[in-house]
């Protein structure tokens, strides 16, 4: 591996306790005595795997976790640090929001190793901020910016996805269409996905802030409390916005059901009227001998008299019986 770069390398800055983050080029230093910093990585790489695995000084098993094609949030800790896997919304271009990007972390006392294999906008953000020099300025510090930037933007998401909901409870009300029925089923994949990964992402800001580590002070925890209730509040939305969507199904059934049985009923009126009609033009259309009225030329007038009045009859009863 070339000592001034390798393949897989995001960034790597130090902080300095400022708000500024001094960039980094290898080769990095390990945890110990050097300055706190933190190397982001794309895992995918094969330069970011080989130095993971033998220049970082890290654990085998830490390594592992950090490389792992899947997985779901959860926080872990160890004798030599905490690991800290999280999920943000999908934002890049063509990609679906509830496709969620994973980011694993590393956290030892001078040290933040991140890993991604997709772009997460959070840790852009949180990168330029500190090369601005308006970024934290310690390590937990940085974890507590980055959940707060991931909760964030999947509140946007789930208020984004609360809005659709209701244009389509609107339109649903005023006048259901079938695509209605396409376009709900998709909102609730949505919901299904976000919940399978904010679920156990709440469940690893619990286990982080329970934790008796030492690593978050009094401030820190206070906001990653917030940060925790606001991912809460979010999940509780994701919860009503799914009975919604339950609901705007049942009218929709409810729609076609009736739609249905209007018809049935339409076609229903239609044969009553027409079921008699037809059994006596087939009777007198039979071709033998004895028919009635053979010989009078007004026969045939007199018969489409007498359908008429049948008919009107007939719907004049089903009037009267409020039946139409």
């Amino acid at each position: 591996m070339n000592e001034h770069s390798f393949s897989g390398l995001i960034h790597a800055v130090t902080l300095e306790g400022d708000g500024y983050g001094q960039p980094l080029t290898p080769p990095l230093p390990k945890s110990g005595d050097s300055k706190p910093h933190w190397v982001h990585l794309n895992f995918e790489e094969a330069g970011a795997q080989q130095w993971l695995r033998e220049e970082s000084g890290i654990d085998p098993i830490i390594a592992d976790a950090l490389l792992a094609d899947e997985s779901r949030p959860r926080f872990q800790p160890y004798e030599s640090g905490l690991l800290l896997i999280l999920r943000g919304v999908n934002l890049n271009p063509s990609q679906d929001p509830e496709d969620m990007v994973s980011i694993r972390l590393w956290i030892e006392p001078n040290r933040i190793i991140s890993t991604r294999r997709r772009v997460l906008l959070s840790v852009q953000d949180i990168h330029q901020r500190l090369l601005a020099g308006q970024g934290p300025k310690s390590l937990p510090e940085l974890v507590i910016a980055l959940s707060k930037r991931l909760t964030g933007r999947i509140a946007d998401f789930v208020d984004k996805v609360d809005e659709e909901i209701t244009d389509m409870e609107e339109q649903v009300d005023n006048a259901p269409r079938p695509e209605h029925r396409q376009q709900v089923s998709e909102v609730k994949r949505e919901i299904i996905a976000l919940r399978r990964y904010l679920l156990p992402m709440s469940e690893a800001f619990t286990d982080l802030e329970e934790s008796d580590l030492g690593f978050l002070d009094e401030r820190l925890k206070m906001l990653l409390i917030e940060t925790h209730e606001r991912l809460m509040r979010k999940l509780d939305q994701l919860d009503a916005i799914s009975e919604r969507t339950r609901v705007i199904l049942e009218d929709l059934n409810t729609h076609t059901t009736d739609l249905l049985n209007q018809r049935m009923y339409l076609l229903s009126i239609i044969s009553a009227v027409f079921l008699p009609l037809g059994f006596l033009t087939g009777l007198l259309g039979v071709n033998i001998g004895g028919i009635p009225g053979t010989e009078d030329p007004l026969a045939f007038t007199y018969f489409v008299v007498g359908l008429v009045v049948i008919s009107g009859g007939l719907l004049w009863y089903f009037y009267r019986n409020r039946w139409m």
